[in-house]
């Protein structure tokens, strides 16, 4: 029987621990991965930690291939080595930190920690090697994601997954499944309530059984909240790293101080998911906090938790959400500080993340220009000029927007000069990378990819490790003719890593200009098994597949595209191309004129009906399709097969001419296609021309 991830439904922990034991024969760890325990990658993390030390030790190519996946996980690891590849973002002290990760970051980490253990796996003898992950129903996002990557990618028979849960996951799809009735409770009933209490909080509330559950609920409040600060301080003291955002927040809220250690638990928490891109804990966070703080008496961890909570929303696509958010913070607070961030925040929101009708770039220009009035009153001048000059950048976005390139390239080069005159060359690095990178998308729009270039040559300098950076200047590279550099700067970001499928995409597509069909397509499946819905990919590898004729895997891609992107032309093409290979004439037929009903703008939907309908006789209608794909698109190649559909028709002048026209554009063919031409103008002045 073929080996297959596990999902074990029990109402127990230890009945599905049991399970978990009896189901392998070679199981790794048993980790936990309740949110109450560590928060963001849960057990998960708690197996990284087990056995990268000894792959570090091993392997240490391989260690350092993913570090970056690795210590985003598993911040621990950092014990073991220093971040070798960390870019500004991440050294970046509070007061600078000006930008956040992509919400995406996540599942880049879930990529990057599925392709360490897949190395670390290949080539493995013997019985598949196991690991239980438990409570998975009660794991966050990060968490439940990379659990969801894994499940996908990783091969059973080298690595199996065995997950619990009490309750369903509608993300196990594809595991065996157990599911194991409740068992009669066998807990010793005699214990005091105080010592099950005691237990249950010091298993962090996440399994003491039910006789626990119900001595802790009976317990004087008093003295559970005494139980949860013990429990507390004994994890600040020795407890995981990862504790901060799991159970040491947990009990500090709990515990005998809830508005001031609770709070600042909590705020630390929510920050440091903020920080790290983990931003659907950081919402779980804020609001725990929030719901706990005075901004009355505390009005510092107030704002904090509620600007990082907008924050957070509006990396999660949740735009309305964090504009009622600021409007709250703006109603509560007269703190001049907070007004101008609240503003700047605002404008950014009505100008780029509200839905397109909702965007309002007049409302959003007035609150940017509140924000820069308040930043300009600051009283520190170092303080004022960073305020002023961030704030400004909002301006310039929105001079972008409404078609104001120069006022844009004005407002950022002002920018620059500000941090130049108030910090020297070597301050605030990621204020002058930011500018220089928005500087950079001004010169693509006003079309002067030299200048560009050259700005992202200085980005790279001052952030050197941000794959993000490369990826932009390889887009540049393919503007200005330079695909080799524009696949070398592809493999420095796929290098930096964790994997992203775009890195691999447009490297694809480069390879194919460069005449490079196998590593095109070995681009392509990589990009697939990163993001398996990724359409542009399956079009992409259904019309290289075809070419280097296996039409099996063409044909495959193309419905697989279809049954994402029903009705997309260029799937329909991609199946009618096998189609007509196959001699089913009439349905690639069908299937073109459908893709034409939708894109008819599209010339190479024009020429291939045209090739269909001169297979099947209708050198008529192949004319008539040719006429029009050469009215959208000139090329040499549609000349040359009306020139053929011509002759077919007896046409002999008419194809003479067009072939006689082709020979005065030779510089725009290649040598077969010039070749062919002079080849069908000489039979054709011999009476003799016939499609070859």
């Amino acid at each position: 029987m073929e080996p297959r991830h596990i999902w074990i439904k029990a109402g127990r922990a230890a009945q599905r621990r049991a399970a978990a034991a009896s189901s392998a024969t070679n199981v790794l760890g048993f980790h936990d991965c309740h949110r109450n325990i560590r928060g963001p990658y849960g057990g998960c993390a708690d197996f990284l930690r087990s056995i990268a030390p000894a792959v570090r030790e091993r392997n240490p190519r391989l260690f350092s291939r993913h570090e970056t996946a690795l210590l985003a996980a598993a911040p621990e690891l950092r014990e073991i080595t220093a971040p070798r590849r960390e870019t500004l973002l991440d050294t970046a002290s509070a007061d600078e930190r000006i930008r956040f990760h992509p919400r995406g970051r996540t599942l880049r980490i879930a990529h990057g920690i599925a392709d360490f253990l897949e190395a670390l796996t290949a080539g493995r003898d013997g019985p598949a090697a196991a690991v239980f992950f438990d409570n998975a129903d009660h794991a966050d996002q990060t968490t439940v994601e990379l659990l969801g990557v894994l499940l996908r990618r990783t091969d059973p028979s080298r690595l199996q997954l065995l997950i619990g849960s009490a309750g369903d996951l509608d993300w196990a799809e594809g595991c065996s499944a157990i599911r194991l009735a409740e068992e009669p409770d066998t807990e010793d009933g005699s214990c005091a309530d105080e010592v099950l209490a005691r237990r249950y909080i010091d298993a962090d509330c996440v399994d003491g059984g039910p006789l626990a559950l119900a001595a802790y609920e009976r317990a004087d409040p008093a003295l559970r909240a005494r139980r949860h600060g013990e429990r507390a301080a004994r994890l600040a003291a020795d407890g995981p790293q990862g504790a901060r955002t799991g159970a040491l927040p947990f009990h500090l809220e709990r515990g005998t101080e809830p508005q001031t250690a609770g709070v600042a638990a909590l705020e630390e928490a929510a920050r440091h998911c903020l920080l790290s891109g983990f931003y659907h804990s950081a919402v779980e966070f804020a609001e725990r906090g929030l719901g706990l703080v005075d901004p009355r008496t505390d009005h510092r961890s107030w704002w904090n938790l509620l600007t990082g909570l907008a924050g957070a929303l509006a990396a999660l696509d949740r735009p309305e959400e964090a504009l009622a958010r600021y409007h709250e913070a703006r109603a509560v607070t007269v703190s001049p500080r907070a007004h101008m961030a609240a503003a700047g925040s605002i404008a950014v929101l009505l100008a780029r993340h509200l839905p397109p009708p909702r965007r309002d770039l007049t409302a959003a220009r007035a609150w940017a220009n509140q924000a820069v009035a308040i930043a300009d009153l600051l009283p520190e001048a170092g303080e004022r000029a960073a305020a002023s000059v961030f704030h400004r950048q909002a301006l310039a976005l929105l001079d972008a927007r409404t078609g104001d390139l120069a006022g844009a390239l004005r407002t950022i080069e002002d920018g620059l000069a500000d941090l130049q005159r108030h910090f020297g060359p070597e301050g605030r690095p990621l204020d002058r990378a930011r500018l220089l990178h928005n500087r950079s998308r001004i010169h693509l729009e006003t079309a002067r990819p030299d200048l560009a270039i050259a700005d992202l040559n200085r980005v790279i300098e001052l952030d050197p490790h941000h794959a993000d950076h490369y990826f932009d200047r390889a887009r540049i590279h393919r503007e200005l003719g330079d695909p080799r550099a524009a696949v070398a700067d592809y493999g420095t970001a796929i290098e930096l890593g964790p994997p992203f499928p775009e890195e691999f995409y447009n490297r694809a597509d480069t390879w194919s200009v460069l005449g490079e069909p196998s590593r095109a397509l070995a681009d392509l499946d990589r990009t697939l098994v990163l993001d398996p819905d990724h359409v542009e990919a399956l079009i992409s590898r259904s019309a290289l597949r075809f070419s280097l004729g296996d039409l099996p895997g063409a044909e495959e891609d193309a419905r697989r595209g279809l049954a994402l992107s029903p009705g997309e032309p260029r799937l329909l093409c991609s199946l009618a191309l096998v189609l007509g290979e196959r001699g089913e004439q009439e349905r690639a037929d069908g299937l073109l004129t459908a893709a034409l009903a939708r894109a008819a703008d599209m010339a190479e939907l024009w020429a291939n009906r045209a090739a269909v309908r001169f297979d099947r006789g209708d050198a008529e209608a192949a004319v008539r399709d040719l006429d029009e794909a050469i009215r959208l698109d000139d090329t040499p190649l549609f000349r040359f097969n009306r020139a053929l559909g011509h002759l077919a028709l007896q046409r002999h002048d008419a194809a003479e001419h067009e072939l006689r026209n082709l020979l005065t554009r030779e510089d725009e063919m290649d040598p077969d296609l010039g070749a062919a031409v002079r080849a069908q103008l000489t039979r054709c002045q011999t009476g003799t021309g016939v499609r070859p």
